[in-house]
């Protein structure tokens, strides 16, 4: 399974990929393989370590999709679109992070309305 995922992520084509990856996580998960930090932290690899901000936004969204309650999930995606350009995206992101961290008492609110705050002085310039 995390050849194939390698696989699917060395083959990335923007606007086509994303359904593949998140299979591909899906079924990593499924399988134990990965949780909720381990995909956050393959996001940032592709972000941060192999410069492939748009594959990192893929595996950001596919985290998303996979933990639908967790704060980081969504703050981290809001980053990497933020990286990208889309920063109308970007605020809804991170804004879905501080609402979710809010209902689960998350004990990194106040880094995530940071996040949010700095999206927003973003947007009015």
């Amino acid at each position: 399974l995390f050849m194939d995922l390698n696989s699917k992520l060395d083959r990335y084509t923007v606007g086509k990929s994303d359904e593949t990856i998140l299979e591909s996580l899906r079924e990593c998960q499924e399988a134990k393989l990965f949780d909720e930090g381990d995909i956050n932290n393959l996001g940032y690899e592709y972000l941060m370590t192999h410069e492939k901000p748009k594959i990192a936004e893929s595996i950001f969204r596919a985290n998303t999709i996979l933990y639908l309650n967790s704060a980081n999930a969504y703050d981290s995606y809001g980053e990497s679109l933020m990286i990208n350009g889309d920063l109308e995206a970007s605020l809804s992101n991170y804004q879905r992070a501080v609402d979710i961290a809010v209902t689960n008492k998350d004990s990194n609110l106040k880094l995530f309305q940071k996040n949010l705050e700095r999206i927003k002085q973003k947007l009015k310039k």
